[in-house]
């Protein structure tokens, strides 16, 4: 029993370290959606699946997501454009500027209720290594489209 619990206190700590973090609130969500439609249009056809999860486990973890016959609205999230350039320099790594824009649009049964373009800007590291620049690039999309979804969440509510 003993073990048990310092093991899950270990793991506790571990995942706490390591920048890990859940963020299911418990809460009801003041509405529920079904994504019909979750698709990538901009020229970045890699970064197709960590859109398509993104959006899922922002719906996910802020109790939005529902099943078709359970949700209040149907929705569509579409990757419109997804910009990167490089903005300043130093001798081992150029800060690079992500630039995101997601059309939200929202259906009540067959109507548009909402439609609406967020745009989203997430700096990150462009460093000597490919690999940690990867990992740059991708965790500067994932608070990019967090922070999309921040504003639509907002939006949304507002305009309901």
């Amino acid at each position: 029993m003993l073990k048990k619990a310092l093991l899950i206190i270990l793991g506790t700590f571990l995942l706490a370290g390591c920048g890990y973090k859940m963020t299911l609130s418990g809460k009801d969500s003041a509405f529920t959606l079904y994504p019909v439609r979750i698709e990538n249009l901009s020229k970045e056809i890699t970064a197709t699946s960590q859109f398509i999860d993104g959006i899922k486990y922002s719906l996910a973890v802020t109790n939005t997501l529902a099943s078709k016959d359970k949700a209040d609205y149907t929705a569509e999230f579409v990757l419109k454009e997804l910009k990167t350039s490089g903005a300043s320099a130093s001798s081992a790594s150029t800060t690079a500027i992500m630039n995101l824009t997601v059309n939200v649009a929202i259906f009540d049964k067959e109507k548009v209720i909402f439609n609406r373009n967020f745009n989203a800007v997430q700096s990150y590291d462009n460093t000597n290594s490919q690999s940690q620049t990867r990992a740059n690039k991708e965790l500067a999309m994932n608070k990019a489209i967090e922070k999309t979804m921040v504003d639509f969440r907002n939006a949304f509510q507002q305009k309901k």
